[in-house]
């Protein structure tokens, strides 16, 4: 039951990343959470996602590490976010060591400096992300809108026998959500 109930709570949480495309599952401002156009309250739109799905490489992480810190709010002010974590599913574990481990910049024969290293950009294999080449990026944890919250954390196992049965019972219960409130501090990718 223990084990249920963790793969039961790691699921639900994924579930805000893997539907992050998705308009099924739409955030206040009307779009899903990774978008190219999330809605400006002063006109126009901005985006946290490539237009075009990109595989992770040192050009799209560049691209996404400057969107992120180039992010506004709603009304134009900059969002002052920084990139902080690289969250990638195991089909991407290698390429984000190369990218963020590597002294000099991969897949080049140039010697170049590796310029993702002054980012101070740390990687997270999350197992439970269901698209094995997506990837996002999500900024300090004090710019992020995205929520999990407990109503009613798992407690002790209470177990007891059925008196009509004689059959031994076994109860946990917990309720949680995860959601998202606002996609600032947050890039994605699909992969292509």
């Amino acid at each position: 039951m223990s084990d249920s109930a963790q793969e039961t709570i790691e699921v639900l949480a994924a579930d805000v990343i893997n539907n992050g495309w998705s308009s099924s599952y739409n955030g206040p401002d009307g779009v899903p959470l990774f978008s190219t156009a999330h809605p400006n309250v002063g006109g126009g739109t901005q985006g946290n996602t490539p237009s075009t799905q990109a595989d992770l490489s040192v050009t799209s992480l560049q691209a996404a590490l400057q969107t992120i810190e180039d992010m506004t709010d709603e009304r134009g002010k900059k969002a002052m976010t920084k990139a902080v974590l690289l969250v990638v599913p195991t089909g991407n574990m290698w390429t984000a060591h190369e990218l963020l481990k590597s002294e000099y910049k991969p897949y080049v024969g140039n010697n170049e400096v590796n310029a993702l290293q002054m980012k101070d950009l740390t990687y997270f294999i999350y197992h439970y992300m269901t698209d094995s080449d997506s990837w996002i990026l999500l900024a300090q944890k004090s710019k992020l809108k995205i929520k999990f919250f407990w109503r009613v954390k798992p407690g002790a196992l209470r177990r007891g026998t059925d008196f009509d049965s004689t059959n031994l019972k076994h109860l946990a219960r917990f309720r949680c959500d995860a959601d998202f409130s606002h996609y600032i501090g947050t890039y994605g990718s699909q992969g292509a």
